[in-house]
C-alpha cells in the first residue's frame, strides 16, 4: 500500500479506535469520525480496485446506496447488542438470534440485487475483487484497534499496564 495512503488509513483507523472503545452514549463528534471511516473506506476501496475517475463517479452512488441498506437491515439488532447480551432475557435472544438469520437472508439477497448495478458501472474482475476489498480494509481497521494508537498492542489509548494512565506520544 503506498505509503501516503498508509499514513491516512492509520490516522483515521485510530479515530476510529477511540470511537469503538467508547463506552456509554456516543461522543458528540461520533457522526464526524463515522464520515471520515467513510472517506478511509473511499479511499482504500479507490486505490485497491484501482478506480479510474469515470468508474468512481458511477460507482461510489450505486456503492454508497449499497451500504446504506446494509446498515438499514442491521440497525435493529445493532442496537439491541449493544444495550448488552447480559440484559437480555432469553426469549429476546432467541428472537435477535433468529434476526440476525433473516439479516442475513435479506443481505444475501441484497448482494444478488446490487451484483448487476456493480458489473453495470465496473468491469467484471473490479467487481469479483470487491469483496475480498471489503473485507481487507474491515480487517485493517480491527487490527488497528486491537494494536491501540501506538501500535503497542494494549488496545485504545492505554498507556504502561494497560490502564489508560502514563506516558503520551
Amino acid at each position: 500500500m503506498p505509503r501516503g495512503l498508509s499514513a491516512l488509513l492509520v490516522g483515521g483507523l485510530l479515530s476510529l479506535s477511540f470511537a469503538l472503545s467508547a463506552q456509554g452514549p456516543p461522543p458528540p463528534d461520533a457522526p464526524r469520525r463515522g464520515e471520515r471511516i467513510k472517506a478511509l473506506r473511499a479511499a482504500f476501496i479507490t486505490q485497491q480496485l484501482d478506480l479510474t475517475e469515470k468508474e468512481a463517479q458511477a460507482f461510489w452512488p450505486v456503492f454508497n446506496e449499497y451500504q446504506e441498506k446494509i446498515k438499514a437491515i442491521n440497525d435493529g439488532t445493532h442496537k439491541q447488542l449493544k444495550k448488552g447480551m447480559e440484559n437480555l432475557s432469553d426469549a429476546e435472544l432467541e428472537k435477535l438470534l433468529d434476526q440476525e438469520l433473516a439479516n442475513e437472508e435479506k443481505i444475501v439477497a441484497l448482494k444478488r440485487e446490487y451484483l448487476p448495478k456493480f458489473k453495470g458501472v465496473l468491469p467484471i474482475r473490479k467487481v469479483a475483487r470487491l469483496s475480498l476489498v471489503e473485507k481487507q480494509f474491515r480487517m485493517e481497521v480491527l487490527k488497528r484497534v486491537k494494536e491501540g494508537p501506538r501500535g503497542d498492542g494494549r488496545g485504545p489509548g492505554k498507556g504502561p499496564g494497560g490502564n489508560g494512565g502514563g506516558r503520551r506520544n
